[in-house]
């Protein structure tokens, strides 16, 4: 996990960040969010059958990796998040107890994860990054996500354009230790795949 550095106080309490978390808190402020915001932004299911069906990758890269990775999110209160390039949920799998925990966190398919919609939250982070994020607990702009330990890792096109991403979420007080090499294997194996394909279409 990235170490914690100095604390950022927008909100009563003082919250201790890592530093490639700062400009996030402070791009979520810009957007007009308030960490005590309640809002859950999703799209209507004809808008999310239209994304998915405008990113076949997910089928077709990440079944086969699902397949592999079923008993290792199964043995721990943890499910797997994909969105496209916007933040936009595709999938969610992993531990049933804690996917049906997670509906209250809107981690369903058709919920917004963009930081306009959520703050700084590790998808709509790892977007604007365009890298490797985590983000536990209150480090997660809204108030409502506080709840949450989060990984994740943009995954490229061959073309070298961010596709979506993939996320890793748990309990904050139950982490995942392995989070975050365990989701960028998991991505190297998507973009590996992806890039054999293209080489072999």
């Amino acid at each position: 996990m990235p170490s914690r550095a100095r604390s950022l106080s927008p909100a009563p309490q003082e919250v201790s960040l890592p530093y490639q978390l700062e400009d996030s808190w402070q791009r979520s402020s810009r957007y007009g969010l308030t960490r005590d915001d309640d809002v859950q932004p999703w799209v209507a299911s004809s808008l999310l059958n239209d994304a998915r069906a405008e990113n076949g990758w997910v089928n077709h890269l990440v079944a086969p990796l699902l397949t592999r990775l079923r008993p290792q999110l199964s043995s721990h209160p943890s499910i797997l998040v994909l969105s496209d390039a916007t933040g936009l949920v595709l999938e969610t799998y992993g531990n049933s107890d804690f996917l049906h925990k997670a509906q209250r966190f809107a981690l369903s398919p058709g919920h917004l994860w963009g930081e306009h919609a959520r703050g700084t939250n590790a998808i709509g982070t790892a977007l604007a990054l365009q890298r490797h994020c985590e983000v536990s607990g209150g480090e997660h702009f809204l108030s409502r996500n506080a709840g949450l330990f989060c990984s994740a890792a943009p995954v490229f096109r061959p073309d070298g354009q961010i596709a979506g991403v993939l996320d890793l979420s748990t309990p904050a007080q139950t982490p995942r230790r392995d989070a975050s090499a365990l989701i960028r294997r998991a991505v190297c194996q998507i973009e590996h795949s992806w890039a054999s394909s293209a080489l072999g279409a």
